[in-house]
């Protein structure tokens, strides 16, 4: 049935006793009460069936076929006007699309009637889309001429003075019979159903007459269908008695498909019954989700300190940047050069030293290899003196005992003195006693050598004390050099731009404590390079994380401020949208489509405490009404055609409904056309059954969707409930 035409509204502008009046119809369907000769006749008789073919025949215009009247008549009266011009027009309506026909006359006295009509294929509507008049002061209508209603019509609309064509206009665009013929025919049948007046009798046999000449006579070819089908009667009831066995057939089966059916069904129901708690766990999530919204807007307040907490710290990164950039590290570099330099002048000297101590070490070996040899000379310088003192001793007794003792004998024994003998042992004597000088000038000699070789002998043991001093005070220096470097790397471990760790530290410390060789400084100098060379690349590091940490600290203060800068501005509290909804609405508000939230477009009852205000706005968010936009039949068709996909949820309904819903009231500043969609909404809200079902305990059921809701306050509904809590005070003010 919906790919039919239906009649929608019919309407006259400058006819009869209407200026400007419009009927809707429901379904096709119109209804006029009145009391005789209040004009239900003139009104109906005036559409059909003239604005279908443009006959103006005045036995046409008369159901009753007396033509007592013509359409001047309804144009200028008994002689009322001298020229008229008027118009009608029937709105037909098929899905979400509109065609009209009209019809404009002309009524000059004492001159023929002018015709012009026109079908509108656009979709535009009388009176709402195009004016069939103009209006000049004090509420005066003045229809459009001919030449004023062609130019205000588009290039492509059909538009014609000939009612001929006219009526070839309405078969093509609306009925489609394939000949005009059966259009005639068929307006032939609507004149003659419409001619018997109910108070008359009417007989079977009259309805018979009026069928009769009304239908086409049918030819042998219309008739040959049915005398086929008379002939196959026969045949037919084989058919139906085989059709029959086969429907009891399909009954057994169609009884154990219902048994299965309901076997199904009743999974089905245990799956939705699943699916439900998934769908009331999901409630709660979203609950908790709004929850977390509230949560949110509660800390909106608290980001303000965390905006001066993000300054602060970006003062204090700004000051650490600044600290960072020290003349001790600009310098660092040249006090390095300067230890490295200072070691290696230590490591030079150093060197030195160990080659003088090493040379020292030597001559004190020498002058103690010296001392030994003199040592053992004087011992045996010694030996050499006592044996030639012991020699000479013997010397001496041997003289004595000898030469005295022989000659004592003789001169007592007044022996004979034999002076050779004398003169012999005085020789042996004489070379004795230059024996004994020779020794004793070699004792001499030795003791002489003896007094020189211990007075070089103590120069030499005072030149090994004196070295050995020296050792010792180069020892003393090494100790002083080594704990003064030990002392200044020490120091490094507390140098906040320069600091050592405990490995490096102990690394360090034992090379220094190990010292011996040149080489030696090379592993202390590698050491403190290798790890300054690390710090400052960690530094570098480090440097580069605080640029960034800055930048991301000035993004984010910078985002906050926006958010702050738009939360200000904004002058009500609104649902939090995706993207696509927000992107959306904002194309309808460039195509300048009149789209309202619904809770823009309703107030409370001041019947409704607060805590019945709070459970009906849930009511309406959770059945998804809240915030879906209302739109006017017309703009709702405009969005079908331009908008057909658009991701956001719309509220339109055509029809009123039979309840009155007291609770929520219609927004004054609202258009009139979305007013009435708002009307038709709450009219199909009730407390029991309908659309929508809304109960004072919180109960909603909307489609398949229904429970129950639990709310503090409302948020939304209401231009006062929809105020930030600053500006309810007066002002909002944010600091950054």
């Amino acid at each position: 049935m919906s790919e039919r035409w239906k009649m929608n509204r019919i309407g006259f502008v400058n006819f009869w006793l209407y200026v400007d009046e419009d009927f809707e119809l429901e379904d096709g369907k119109l209804l006029l009460r009145g009391q005789n000769g209040s004009g239900k006749s003139i009104t109906t008789q005036s559409f059909i069936p003239f604005i279908l073919d443009g006959d103006r025949s005045p036995s046409r215009l008369d159901p009753f076929g007396t033509g007592s009247r013509t359409m001047d008549y309804y144009f200028l009266g008994d002689n009322e006007k001298a020229e008229s011009t008027g118009y009608l027009y029937l709105e037909f309506k098929k899905g979400n699309e509109y065609r009209t026909i009209a019809i404009g006359q002309n009524a000059h006295k004492g001159r023929p009637m002018t015709f012009w009509g026109f079908v509108l294929l656009d979709g535009r509507r009388i009176g709402k889309d195009l004016k069939l008049y103009r209006e000049s002061g004090d509420n005066i209508v003045i229809p459009l001429s001919k030449q004023e209603m062609k130019k205000a019509l588009s290039e492509d609309t059909p538009f014609t003075t000939s009612p001929k064509e006219y009526k070839s206009f309405v078969n093509e665009y609306l009925f489609g019979f394939d000949r005009i013929e059966q259009y005639d025919q068929y307006i032939k049948l609507l004149i003659k159903v419409r001619a018997p007046k109910l108070s008359n009798t009417f007989k079977p046999t009259r309805m018979y007459e009026i069928l009769n000449e009304s239908l086409q006579v049918l030819s042998d070819d219309d008739l040959r269908p049915m005398v086929d089908a008379m002939e196959k009667m026969d045949y037919i009831q084989e058919q139906l008695e085989a059709l029959k066995r086969a429907y009891a057939d399909a009954n057994t089966i169609m009884k154990e498909y219902d048994h299965y059916n309901r076997y199904m069904i009743s999974k089905k129901a245990h799956n939705y019954l699943e699916a439900l708690k998934i769908a009331k766990t999901s409630e709660k999530d979203y609950d908790d989700i709004l929850h977390e919204v509230e949560q949110w807007k509660k800390d909106q307040l608290e980001k303000k300190k965390e905006l001066e907490d993000l300054k602060i710290e970006e003062d204090f990164v700004q000051k650490q940047i600044e600290q960072c950039i020290d003349p001790e590290i600009e310098n660092l570099d040249i006090k390095y050069q300067n230890t490295k330099k200072e070691l290696e002048e230590y490591t030079e000297n150093t060197e030195n030293k160990n080659k003088q101590i090493q040379q020292k070490n030597d001559s004190v070996f020498e002058a103690e290899t010296e001392i030994k040899r003199y040592k053992n000379l004087e011992e045996y310088s010694q030996k050499q003196m006592n044996d030639t003192i012991s020699c000479l001793e013997e010397l001496h007794d041997e003289i004595k005992d000898d030469f005295h003792g022989s000659l004592k004998e003789q001169l007592s024994t007044n022996q004979t003195f034999d002076d050779q003998l004398y003169f012999s042992k005085l020789d042996t004597l004489k070379n004795s006693v230059k024996q004994g000088q020779n020794l004793l000038r070699k004792s001499n000699d030795l003791e002489k050598k003896y007094a020189s070789d211990k007075e070089e002998n103590d120069q030499n043991r005072k030149l090994y004390e004196d070295t050995e001093f020296q050792i010792e005070q180069f020892t003393n220096d090494k100790e002083k050099v080594q704990d003064a470097l030990l002392l200044d790397i020490s120091k490094l471990s507390e140098n906040r731009f320069w600091h050592l760790d405990d490995i490096t530290m102990k690394s360090a410390s034992k090379v220094i404590e190990e010292y011996e060789v040149p080489s030696d400084a090379t592993k202390l100098i590698e050491i403190l390079y290798n790890d300054y060379s690390n710090k400052q690349e960690k530094k570098k590091y480090y440097f580069a994380q605080l640029k960034a940490q800055e930048k991301q600290l000035f993004s984010e203060y910078n985002q906050k401020k926006e958010e702050y800068r738009k939360v200000e501005s904004q002058k009500e509290v609104e649902p939090i949208r995706d993207e696509d909804a927000i992107a959306s609405r904002e194309k309808l508000k460039q195509a300048e489509i009149h789209a309202f939230p619904f809770y823009q477009t309703v107030e409370f009852s001041d019947s409704l405490s607060e805590s019945e205000q709070a459970i009906l706005e849930q009511q309406l968010h959770k059945a998804g009404l809240l915030d879906a936009l209302v739109v006017s039949k017309h703009d709702y068709l405009r969005i079908q055609n331009e908008f057909p996909q658009l991701l956001d949820a719309l509220i339109y309904e055509d029809s009123f409904g039979i309840n009155v819903f007291h609770d929520l009231t219609i927004e004054e500043n609202l258009p009139d056309e979305v007013k009435q969609s708002v009307k038709n909404i709450l009219s199909n809200i009730t407390n029991d059954g309908g659309k929508l079902v809304l109960k004072k305990d919180g109960y909603y059921r909307h489609g398949m969707i229904e429970g129950h809701v639990k709310k503090d306050s409302s948020e939304y509904i209401g231009v006062n409930a929809r105020q930030f809590p600053e500006k309810k005070k007066g002002t909002i003010t944010i600091q950054y």
